[in-house]
């Protein structure tokens, strides 16, 4: 009876043992929801300055764009990797005129630093 009792440890054993080497082998899921997405990178508040400090906050619109939000106006962006692209767009900051925009920019490989360039104006801004 003994024998018969080992032989089946014995087996659990090496079947546990093949279960955890097959479980241990699996591939990571590279579309897994714990990479962030290019425009989750660009999420987040960034402080200024131009004639006096203000602060940008960016909002993700969808999958591909951005919102980015100054003091006086709201612009959209087109992501892609590290780079934005802001299409031609009219706004008025409460004045007497509409301004036309586009532009570009990038954020740092790091995640802290905003750089933007548009035919208007030039920012870089710090995540806080």
């Amino acid at each position: 009876m003994k024998k018969k009792t080992t032989s089946w440890i014995y087996s659990l054993v090496i079947m546990g043992m093949f279960l955890i080497l097959v479980g241990g082998c699996k591939k990571k899921d590279d579309n897994s929801s714990s990479a962030i997405s290019d425009v989750d990178k660009f999420i987040g508040t960034y402080e200024y300055t131009q004639l006096f400090p203000a602060y940008l906050n960016v909002v993700k619109l969808n999958t591909t764009q951005i919102k980015l939000n100054f003091p006086a106006y709201s612009l959209s962006a087109n992501v892609t990797g590290y780079s934005f692209t802001i299409p031609k767009q009219t706004v008025n900051n409460g004045g007497p005129y509409n301004v036309d925009i586009s532009g570009s920019g990038t954020l740092s490989q790091d995640n802290k630093t905003l750089t933007l360039q548009t035919n208007v104006w030039t920012i870089t801004a710090t995540r806080i």
